[in-house]
């Protein structure tokens, strides 16, 4: 019986299959829901990164962080806005009100090594 970790696109393309390799923890950290920035992940770089989020105990909606992470290891976060549509020079524009994101953990993994 094998095991591990199987992920499909929209499309049901497999584009994640873990169950020769284990996952190996390089990255966690707490972010505030107001937070946005990007990390270099050097263990990440190549490896096949997994991103991970996961609201806190302190998030109330639980909301996380947008979150990305890229195969050459550089992670990026940033909130997630509520807002509204607005009449504009004659257009739609989205007008951003409020961060409705929460306070996030982020684990980045590497499946980088054969399981035996």
């Amino acid at each position: 019986m094998s095991y591990g970790c199987r992920i499909w696109d929209a499309q049901g393309n497999l584009i994640l299959d873990t169950n020769d390799y284990t996952a190996r923890l390089v990255y966690m950290d707490i972010k505030p829901g107001n937070a946005q920035g990007s990390a270099y992940i050097y263990a990440a770089d190549g490896n096949r990164p997994l991103v991970l989020i996961a609201p806190t105990v302190n998030s109330v909606n639980k909301i996380c962080l947008k979150v990305n992470i890229t195969s050459w290891g550089s992670l990026s976060w940033e909130p997630i806005w509520d807002g509204y549509h607005s009449w504009v020079n004659g257009q739609w524009v989205w007008v951003p009100d409020v961060i409705i994101s929460e306070e996030t953990l982020i684990t980045v993994y590497v499946c980088d090594e054969k399981a035996w």
